[in-house]
Order: structure tokens, then C-alpha cells, then sequence
């Protein structure tokens, strides 16, 4: 009897084929799963794959580990101190009107100020920037927008209803969309799923700086560090606003993103305009 272990919530899938099998995977379930275009995914970074951090997206947005980044099995794991992940700046990473930030996390110890992903320099140039909570509130979530250069994070907002647990996971998502007619329109924070509520400060632009800074996985930017301290895994960024639906069909089925996906090739032509398929599955 042949026994059958499907990707649940729970069981990561192992990496499967090569780079482009993998790519091609990505792209269907995207689409196929989630409703999702596969070409609005800019940054597809497995980190329970391991190294090198590989970008699954196709867009070539790989990373490079920096410090002493280590993969625990479950994902890259970050000591708080210097390491970090750094992806470089490229023309698909330059999203100023709209974008969705994904991530899961799981914090050492709750702390205030920690880096989850940026794509910020504090001392010349803001975009954006989720990260742990701020001031007293190292259990909530907080993100920073910039709508112009020296603009270094006058409008934000705090989740405040999260209250997170050290060594919990935690999926966190942030959707940003300049088209909308108030803060609670422009962005929307989900953790686990659910939507969140947000405590705003300032006006949260209708466009954000066209950043050429590099975007950092554990780590703000400039001489503002804050570096992430526990696990980052499974980064990811779309260049359009994810609906309430299609996240909360992410985290039902959190890890079909990555299930195998069968190939139809073709052999030799048996007769004029007629092909024999066959299904080869990596």
C-alpha cells in the first residue's frame, strides 16, 4: 500500500528540480491556487529551502547572506547583532503605487524596532519598511512609508491588536495601495490571516519615493540597523495589492505555492500536426 503525504499547512515541501522547474511551479500554482498573476511576484524567497537565498520568482532578485545568517532547517535564522540578508536594488523592486509584503516570522525575544523587510537608507533615501512594533509595544507590528527623499518615516502605523508570543510563528502580511481614500484604505496589515487593526501617525502617501536602495531582509538601512533577533522565512513581494481573499487562501494553504506541478512535453511528431504528449512529472 502506497501512502500519499499531501503539503499540508504544516509539512514544507522539499526543493524539487532545478532552478527553472521550480520557477515554472511557482508561476502555475500562482496563478492556478491563488488567483494571483504570476508575474506581479517580484521576490519568491523560500528561506526553509536554505542557502543560497535563492529568489524563486524569475526575476533574479537573489540575496546575499551577510554576518553570520545560519538556515535551522525551518529558515534563516538572524542573532539581532549584523545579519542580514541584502537583495539588490533592481528595476522590479521599484514599486511606488502598490505592493504586498509577505513574511513569517518568529522572534527569539520580543523586541521593539526589528527589521523584518526594508528597502530603505536612513540617511539619504525612504520607501518602506515593516518591521516588530515600536517604543513599548514589541509585541505588535509597525511599518514606515516615504513619499520623498529625506522623508525618513513620518507616516506609519502600529497594528494593535496582535499582542505576539517569543517563539511563535507568526505570518505577517502588509498591503500598501496609494489609491485609496484613507490611511485604512492605503494600508492593510494581516497577521495569520486575519486582518488587523492599525494605529496611524501622519498621512499615508498615494505614492512612495522611487527608492535605489537595496532591499534588506533583517535589517533597515543606513546607520538605523535594527537587526532582526529569531526566523525569517518564506519572503516574499508582489508588485500588486493581494486581496483579503487570496491571503487568506495563502495561509490555508500556505505551502501549495511550492508543490510540484506536472509538464507536458511533446515527442516526435506522428504524423503531420499530430504530437504524442507525455507527462513527465520532476
Amino acid at each position: 500500500m502506497s501512502i500519499f503525504l499531501r503539503h499540508s499547512h504544516n509539512v514544507k515541501p522539499e526543493r524539487y528540480g532545478s532552478e527553472a522547474d521550480v520557477q515554472y511551479s511557482i508561476a502555475k500554482n500562482s496563478e492556478k491556487i491563488y488567483g494571483v498573476d504570476p508575474d506581479t511576484n517580484v521576490l519568491v524567497m523560500p528561506g526553509f529551502w536554505g542557502f543560497p537565498c535563492n529568489d524563486f520568482s524569475g526575476k533574479q532578485n537573489h540575496g546575499t547572506p551577510v554576518g553570520g545568517v545560519a538556515y535551522d532547517g525551518q529558515g534563516y535564522s538572524f542573532d539581532g547583532v549584523d545579519d542580514y540578508v541584502e537583495v539588490a536594488d533592481a528595476n522590479s523592486l521599484d514599486m511606488t503605487t502598490q505592493f504586498t509584503l509577505s513574511s513569517s516570522i518568529k522572534q527569539s525575544a520580543l523586541a521593539v524596532d526589528k527589521a523584518i523587510l526594508a528597502k530603505w537608507n536612513y540617511n539619504t533615501q525612504g520607501c518602506w519598511e515593516l518591521q516588530t512594533g515600536r517604543v513599548a509595544n514589541s509585541d505588535e507590528i509597525y511599518f514606515f512609508v516615504a513619499s520623498s527623499l529625506g522623508d525618513l518615516g513620518n507616516n506609519g502605523g502600529e497594528t494593535t491588536d496582535v499582542n505576539m508570543v517569543a517563539g511563535n510563528l507568526y505570518d505577517i502580511v502588509m498591503v500598501y495601495n496609494g489609491s485609496g481614500a484613507t490611511n485604512a484604505d492605503k494600508v492593510k496589515i494581516y497577521v495569520n490571516g486575519s486582518l488587523k487593526t492599525i494605529s496611524f501617525v501622519g498621512i499615508i502617501p498615494a505614492s512612495l519615493q522611487n527608492s535605489a536602495s537595496s532591499v534588506k531582509i533583517g535589517k533597515f538601512g543606513g546607520t538605523l540597523t535594527r537587526y532582526f533577533n529569531g526566523l525569517i522565512d518564506e519572503a516574499r513581494i508582489n508588485n500588486i495589492t493581494l486581496t483579503a481573499e487570496q491571503i487568506a487562501l495563502f495561509y490555508a494553504r500556505k505551502w501549495d505555492l511550492y508543490r510540484r506541478v506536472g509538464r507536458t512535453y511533446y515527442s516526435i511528431a506522428a504524423a503531420p500536426s499530430i504530437y504524442i504528449p507525455r507527462i513527465m512529472i520532476f
